[in-house]
């Protein structure tokens, strides 16, 4: 063969592969899930990026080493290769569409390669090349190649809730967390919750009652709290985040029994429990500060405070003029069972009781008694006679002072002065008022003395008469003084010649 017809035969053949690949650029690579396609202009690695994303999907990013092996036996082969959709980014290589790193059992590297060189970041696949065909070489990103572009079979709505993995031949569908089936469009179900006794339960759902996402709060009636959480999801796991809670009836703190006095209570739901009701009492002497019945509330908290019981107290005694007390404390100072005795000052009485005691209604047994000065018997004025008195509490009373004189002619019988005693008695009894006149009463006293001594010497003639006058005689001294004392000088006259003869007479 001439050259002529060697460089005949050598432009055939290029015009050949020419036609060759202009064929192929406008066939498409297919199978039934995901189908390939290149185009037919070089162009670096970002346009061919872009060309692919516009007219396409994106670049093929080869995800498994069969799907690598497909594509080295489908599409022509020869240069120049074709730009694949894996790139070097922080030092890694990556799927550029997923941003995710490539996994080692994937990477198809050719013999020594990558390269280290910095500049090459982006990566061609040999198609049908007599050395290491179907292999992969890092390269410049700005050096033309052809773009191998891919078409997801997958639409937006083929997986439901997931994401669309395309293999040769079949795609399947990668469910997101949470959802099942051929198409991911079932949520995953949680068992049905039951609304906890005594209580409430309200959810929303996303995607169907008790699924996937649902979310249930839980409250409880009125005097019931929540033992446990009140709200729970249902994860994709198909289990709900925490126990269905249960609705416990509310309690109040135990109450404690005030000393000195009782409680009593009655319980609706249990002892110390929502709308238990308790009242309190005290015993006998204390009476209650505070409230008489207390309940439980639904918060948990009492209605008021637990009350005290104070011991009976009276009022303070108001202590009269002239009235003494005495209050032993024994039970403390006008308390319950208190008691106080009373007296007077001297010259004074007792107007009421002697003693009081305090009663348990707080009051005294008895009105404070008072002290009345002591009050003598009215004097009576002595006939011809007359009373001066001096009173210092008031008439005829303790201390009252009187004296006693008589009229003209009168001479007192008995004390001058008396005075009103702390007893009530006067000091002496009242006097009387004689008459007086001394010549008649010393005649009339001579005359008795004489009838006297003639009668009973007549009588007693056998008594010795020596005997007789020596009695008369000593009679005679015995009355002497009433004959000479109290003898007023205005008024008293005497008769010597009287006088004589009385004596002389006695002087037998």
């Amino acid at each position: 063969m001439g050259p002529a017809e060697a460089d005949i035969r050598s432009a055939a053949s290029e015009k050949w592969k020419v036609l060759k690949l202009l064929v192929f650029a406008v066939l498409i690579c297919e199978v039934s899930a995901w189908t390939y396609h290149y185009g037919n202009s070089l162009m670096t690695w970002e346009k061919a990026r872009e060309w692919c994303e516009i007219n396409y999907t994106n670049m093929v990013f080869i995800r498994n080493k069969i799907e690598n092996k497909h594509l080295n036996e489908t599409m022509p082969g020869g240069r120049p290769y074709y730009w694949i959709g894996i790139k070097k980014v922080n030092h890694t290589w990556i799927w550029v569409e997923s941003q995710k790193p490539v996994p080692e059992d994937v990477k198809n590297w050719a013999p020594e390669e990558p390269t280290k060189r910095k500049i090459e970041l982006c990566v061609e696949l040999y198609i049908n090349r007599p050395k290491d065909s179907g292999m992969w070489n890092n390269e410049q990103c700005d050096k033309p190649k052809m773009p191998l572009c891919y078409q997801v079979s997958c639409r937006n709505s083929t997986c439901h809730h997931g994401e669309c993995i395309e293999a040769i031949g079949n795609y399947t569908c990668e469910c997101w967390p949470g959802f099942h089936g051929n198409n991911c469009e079932h949520a995953i179900s949680c068992v049905d919750l039951q609304k906890p006794a005594n209580g409430k339960i309200s959810c929303t759902d996303k995607y169907g009652e008790f699924q996937f996402k649902s979310l249930c709060n839980f409250s409880c009636d009125e005097g019931y709290k929540l033992n446990g959480t009140s709200t729970v999801f249902c994860q994709k796991t198909g289990e709900w985040s925490e126990p269905t809670p249960t609705c416990l009836v509310v309690s109040c703190i135990d109450l404690q029994i005030p000393a000195n006095g009782n409680i009593s209570c009655t319980n609706e739901y249990g002892e110390s429990q929502y709308k238990s009701l308790c009242n309190f009492s005290c015993d006998e002497g204390y009476k209650l500060n505070g409230t008489r019945s207390v309940f439980c509330q639904k918060t948990g908290e009492w209605s008021d405070s637990t009350p005290t019981c104070l011991a009976v107290s009276c009022k303070d005694l108001q202590i009269p003029a002239n009235v003494k007390i005495n209050c032993p404390e024994d039970y403390g100072k006008s308390q319950y069972k208190s008691f106080c005795n009373f007296s007077c000052d001297e010259g004074y009485e007792l107007n009421g009781t002697r003693s009081v005691y305090c009663q348990k209604e707080g009051e005294w047994s008895e009105s404070t008694p008072r002290c009345s000065v002591v009050s003598c018997i009215d004097l009576q004025i002595p006939a011809n006679g007359n009373i001066s008195c001096t009173d210092e509490y008031g008439k005829s009373q303790y201390k009252s002072l009187c004296n006693f004189s008589c009229d003209e002619g009168y001479e007192l019988n008995g004390t001058r002065s008396v005075f009103c005693q702390k007893t009530g008695e006067w000091s002496d009894s009242t006097p009387t008022c004689l008459a007086w006149n001394g010549s008649f009463g010393k005649q009339k006293q001579v005359a008795i003395i004489s009838s006297v001594s003639g009668t009973v010497g007549l009588f007693l003639s056998g008594i010795p008469f020596v005997y007789l006058l020596s009695y008369l005689r000593k009679k005679k001294k015995e009355n002497s003084h009433i004959l000479k004392t109290n003898k007023e000088p205005a008024n008293t006259f005497e008769n010597p010649a009287f006088e004589d003869t009385e004596m002389n007479s006695l002087d037998l």
